[in-house]
């Protein structure tokens, strides 16, 4: 009696754990492509609602090696990528298996203006 008893706890456990998990992002949510487009040199707002960062590619078109850098918009943001350094003239991807809150939205920021990037995001 006391391993059904404990099996019941360890099922009820996993379950509620599971749902808690699928919780923290909705479920239904849209997908939003950006065209590529030129990330600009100070920071700048893409997005100013919640998204959730899905793929990213960055792709530097010029002979320097152009730092960039993207947080979402908390009151304490959260950086995504703190500073990405990229190779002049590669491409730069990155895909999230489960896709990044990025509250409020997000802002980036490259130190080059000829850096183009394409955003996948849910919302």
């Amino acid at each position: 009696m006391k391993y059904i008893f404990a099996i019941a706890v360890l099922f009820i456990t996993l379950v509620l754990a599971a749902w808690a998990t699928d919780a923290t992002m909705p479920t239904g949510l849209r997908t939003h492509y950006t065209a590529l487009t030129t990330i600009p040199s100070s920071a700048a707002d893409l997005y100013t609602h919640d998204v959730w960062l899905k793929d990213i590619i960055l792709i530097p078109q010029s002979t320097t090696n152009p730092t960039c850098v993207i947080q979402d918009k908390a009151a304490t943001p959260n950086i995504v990528y703190p500073t990405v350094a990229l190779t002049a003239n590669h491409k730069y991807e990155d895909s999230f298996t489960q896709p990044v809150l990025m509250s409020g939205g997000f802002t980036w920021s490259c130190s080059d203006t000829t850096v183009k990037a394409q955003v996948t995001v849910l919302y």
